[in-house]
């Protein structure tokens, strides 16, 4: 789409054995959602096989910023010990917290697997 189709950003449920990610996929005319035709997909991932959470800042092109009102997002790229991992899309500023929550949580749940 020459950088005019914005990524919405994704939505997470964090409990003690298990995270849940949300990712919307709206259907779009260029930059625009329609208003039929939306889908979604949801990742349920065990906390016991995480192994890693990055985050990769990226901010909008020129492009993208003049005719979309693009936004900057923050990846967390999750690794899994089972495939090659899971994206988790947030608005600016708030991947670093939230890899830290999960990772922390990640830490609890492998700890109280090992007792």
């Amino acid at each position: 789409c020459c950088g005019c189709c914005p990524q919405d950003p994704s939505h997470y449920k964090l409990t003690g054995t298990h995270l849940s990610i949300t990712t919307p996929l709206p259907a779009r005319c260029g930059p625009i959602p329609c208003c039929y035709g939306h889908e979604y997909h949801i990742d349920n991932i065990d906390l016991t096989y995480i192994v890693d959470a990055d985050i990769k800042g990226e901010a909008p092109n020129c492009f993208h910023k003049i005719l979309c009102c693009g936004r900057n997002r923050d990846h967390v790229q999750i690794k899994t010990s089972a495939d090659s991992g899971k994206e988790l899309v947030l608005e600016r500023g708030q991947g670093e917290p939230v890899s830290r929550t999960i990772m922390n949580q990640v830490e609890e749940a492998q700890r109280m697997e090992r007792d």
